[in-house]
């Protein structure tokens, strides 16, 4: 059932009854034919189908360089943060070694004081406020 002429082709294709009552209403409210329905309908589905699969809006080569970029900014921030925090840490283990040697801290008593604040913790998700802690 093949008729070219003018750079066309002649088929038919089975469609639902559903189905031809929406392109005769897409037809009838655009005021075009049912065939320019359907031919739009197919370059509106193979553009859809291109920007699924193979469209991109930017290239590769610039997606790799931002993710790449990020990476680097990323891994800069978490050598920043790491340095920080390791000095942070070196320093409150200088402080509690000065108070525990000033106050002559019992090593019981500091075993009880961990196991207690790691109580509190848990129950406070994580959130350590001193005026709850401190025993009036």
């Amino acid at each position: 059932m093949e008729n070219k002429s003018k750079g066309r082709v002649a088929r038919a294709y089975r469609i639902s009854d559903e189905t031809v009552e929406t392109l005769k209403a897409i037809a009838d409210k655009e005021n075009c034919t049912e065939t320019a329905v359907i031919e739009n309908a197919i370059r509106y589905y193979r553009d859809y189908l291109y920007v699924q699969n193979d469209g991109a809006f930017i290239t590769e080569s610039v997606k790799r360089t931002v993710l790449a970029s990020v990476n680097l900014m990323e891994s800069r921030l978490n050598n920043r943060t790491n340095k920080v925090l390791s000095e942070l840490a070196i320093q409150q283990a200088i402080l509690c070694q000065v108070i525990a040697h000033e106050l002559e801290v019992n090593p019981r008593a500091l075993d009880n004081y961990r196991r207690a604040a790691v109580e509190y913790l848990k129950m406070n998700d994580r959130v350590f406020r001193l005026e709850d802690i401190v025993e009036e």
